[in-house]
């Protein structure tokens, strides 16, 4: 494959990483995931399993659920050895209030937990994920 048909991601510390064809949405996700772990050279792949957390009926609205991600990437970057947001999915709640699926990387349950406890998160189940099938790309 030549330079013309592979994307450059854009990285946070201002890199670029080759990681695919151009326009593909998962093969950036990929990249991206990647290059994070790789530029941490702190952890090893091995070291981290995937886990859903299931957060119900945690924030009373968006700009609760706001500040709850903000202190969540603060936590998270503190304890950047042992965890790794990677994406949440918002519910709203049959109560009116939001909840969240949570996927995060991480060392262990403990860790997530000592992480939601930094970051004054509810935590209502945390479930390790066995797989991951995608189908299609999240809608944007």
């Amino acid at each position: 494959m030549d330079d013309r048909s592979r994307s450059y991601c854009i990285v946070p510390d201002g890199g670029s990483w080759s990681c695919g064809d151009a326009g593909d949405r998962h093969l950036f996700e990929i990249c991206y995931a990647a290059h994070s772990l790789s530029s941490r050279n702190k952890i090893k792949a091995d070291d981290m399993k995937l886990y859903a957390i299931l957060r119900r009926d945690g924030f009373t609205d968006g700009p609760t659920l706001e500040a709850a991600a903000a202190r969540s990437t603060q936590a998270g970057n503190d304890m950047s050895d042992d965890i790794r947001w990677i994406r949440s999915y918002v519910l709203d709640e049959e109560s009116g209030a939001l909840g969240t699926v949570c996927i995060y990387e991480a060392s262990s349950e403990e860790a997530i937990r000592k992480h939601a406890k930094t970051a004054d998160l509810p935590v209502s189940e945390i479930i390790p994920v066995a797989d991951t099938v995608v189908v299609r790309p999240d809608p944007e």
